[in-house]
């Protein structure tokens, strides 16, 4: 007899893949600044709110690591420079994206591998149990996690226990 609670882990991580995958087919910038900021979210690194995209990428790109297997992964921008080069590339696309008149000629597979890129890095800078348990139970599914859906007033933006909460409910 299999646990229930399986299932349910089981059902919510095929259900971020399926968001991810559905997210995917729009391919715009936009779509792969969501797809990381439900990343982050699901590995308990803060997104702050409110925020331009280029403030929010200067704090993400603290978050990164380069690849390793340490307990406490040391984090900044200097570990990892290809991420925080696609960083500042998802940045500037989604900059352009959501101000200027047109959007950036950046096909969607280099949107996909930047976000992945950076989602890569974030997952080097938090622990193997934050990384277990964005995979089974991913935050990001409590507010929709869906394309265009933002986190209500009472969300909290972080919830790994390395980092300080900036926000808490209202």
């Amino acid at each position: 007899m299999v646990n229930s609670s399986c299932w349910a882990r089981c059902w919510r991580g095929g259900r971020r893949r399926w968001c991810r995958e559905a997210r995917w087919r729009v391919g715009t910038a936009e779509t792969a600044w969501a797809e990381l900021r439900d990343a982050a979210t699901d590995l308990g690194v803060t997104w702050p709110r409110g925020r331009s995209p280029r403030a929010t990428g200067e704090i993400l790109a603290e978050q990164f690591a380069a690849t390793g297997d340490l307990p406490r992964p040391v984090r900044g921008r200097e570990t990892n420079p290809e991420a925080v080069a696609a960083l500042e590339r998802l940045v500037l696309a989604v900059e352009v994206e959501r101000y200027a008149p047109r959007p950036l000629e950046v096909s969607a597979d280099v949107l996909r591998d930047d976000a992945l890129t950076c989602v890569a890095a974030l997952r080097n800078g938090v622990s193997e149990r934050s990384r277990r348990r964005a995979d089974w139970l991913p935050s990001s599914l409590r507010r929709g996690g869906l394309p265009g859906v933002r986190p209500g007033p009472g969300d909290v933006e972080s919830r790994d226990r390395d980092q300080v909460i900036e926000h808490v409910g209202r």
